[in-house]
């Protein structure tokens, strides 16, 4: 049997591949968000896919707190976010409106 081949997109003066992300399903995390910040448990990865189900807003760091103000980001229900992240950092959201939940996917990447 054949080693499945992805095509990658070339960047950079020596066109070389860009890596391509996949997520590691197994260090997902799902955190409810409400009316007040809600924090991950710290995400030992450099990029995370971040999806709501619900509009919300997120801030990371090493004990962030997220608020509908200036230093968090908006994220859309249903709308993914690939974010570099300073492995062991961790996510903070907060709701909108409406009680959701947002989940964290860390990044694995495949060359």
């Amino acid at each position: 049997m054949s080693t499945p081949q992805i095509r990658a997109p070339l960047a950079g003066p020596s066109l070389s591949p860009l890596p391509v992300l996949a997520h590691d399903h197994d260090a997902g995390q799902r955190i409810a968000v409400g009316a007040a910040s809600a924090q991950s448990a710290p995400v030992n990865a450099g990029v995370v896919f971040l999806k709501s189900t619900r509009d919300c807003f997120y801030r990371i760091g090493e004990n962030p707190v997220a608020a509908n103000a200036e230093g968090s980001f908006p994220l859309s229900a249903g709308e993914t976010h690939i974010v570099m992240i300073t492995p062991g950092h961790r996510v903070a959201a907060i709701r909108d409106s409406l009680d959701g939940y947002l989940f964290i996917s860390p990044a694995a990447e495949v060359s």
